[in-house]
């Protein structure tokens, strides 16, 4: 993932790192799932020392961690936050969570991206207009990826590399990162976001569907 330093100093974190007293909640795991053997956290991480130490210049985010208690190992499935890219005319990459959720088969998550901005980075939490969204989904028994789709708000007029679907309702300004199902709504084959329905027959996507908002 590209926001691999970040990822790490989550793990750090949810290994009992200090974090700073005035933000001790940014810092606490939130258990997002508990299947057989998996648990799957959530963790929004704030700028870490570490990461002046180590030059980085990437902060904030989140991760979404998975964990095998029974043979210990953890991976990031997904991990956001803000990349300054520093060259001769200054720029940025941002990505945030804007929601998560699971059933009993599957975990699903929907992330925004800026692409390259040439421009100052933004605070995370201020309105960003533009950029992407993407549906993100892994098989909750063992936490592989089941596919990554890109969402589109109209058809598009060209053709598109990566696997996409019409999503009419797609906001304009990013919304905040959050740890919470945000837009994701679960159906009995799958789940729904921004007016595009998406079903599942166990790790395989069946079909997705683009409804007027509102619908089932």
């Amino acid at each position: 993932m590209r926001y691999i330093l970040g990822a790490l100093l989550a793990l750090h974190a949810l290994c009992g790192a200090a974090e700073p007293a005035d933000e001790p909640s940014r810092s606490t795991p939130i258990l997002i799932a508990k299947g057989q053997d998996c648990l799957v956290h959530g963790i929004i991480y704030p700028f870490h020392d570490d990461q002046a130490r180590f030059r980085s210049r990437s902060w904030g985010g989140c991760a979404v961690l998975y964990t095998t208690p029974s043979t210990g190992e953890m991976k990031a499935l997904v991990s956001t936050g803000t990349t300054e890219i520093p060259t001769e005319r200054i720029s940025f990459t941002q990505a945030r969570l804007v929601g998560v959720a699971c059933d009993a088969e599957r975990l699903y998550a929907v992330v925004w991206s800026s692409g390259r901005v040439f421009d100052h980075p933004p605070h995370p939490g201020q309105p960003f207009k533009g950029g992407g969204y993407s549906l993100h989904v892994f098989w909750l028994g063992d936490g592989t990826g089941l596919g990554e789709t890109w969402l589109l708000k109209e058809p598009s007029k060209s053709p598109v590399s990566r696997p996409n679907a019409v999503a009419p309702e797609l906001p304009d300004v990013a919304p905040q990162e959050t740890l919470e199902k945000g837009p994701l709504k679960l159906t009995d084959k799958g789940v729904a976001l921004y007016g595009a329905a998406f079903e599942f027959d166990g790790k395989k996507l069946m079909k997705h569907t683009a409804q007027a908002e509102g619908q089932p």
